[in-house]
């Protein structure tokens, strides 16, 4: 599922607010995202006027977010 928030959230914060909507818990809960992924480095590599997109498992779910910021999060076992 794909789910663009304001542009003025870290693309790190809406990867871990997402998938706490999905797990229905506080974005608090899921483990930290720097397990999966450096969140500073995620921010930074996402930028508009690029075309690449980042896929990694977090939460035992699989986020891709594209250039543009959209986060699409599907189970791992789809």
């Amino acid at each position: 599922m794909t789910k663009s928030v304001p542009t003025n959230v870290s693309v790190s914060t809406r990867v871990a607010r997402r998938v706490a909507e999905l797990e229905e818990t506080e974005a608090a809960s899921p483990p930290p995202l720097y397990g999966a992924v450096e969140p500073d480095a995620l921010d930074a590599v996402i930028d508009p006027s690029m075309t690449a997109s980042v896929t990694f498992t977090y939460a035992r779910r699989t986020v891709s977010v594209d250039a543009d910021g959209a986060v699409s999060v599907a189970s791992c076992d789809q």
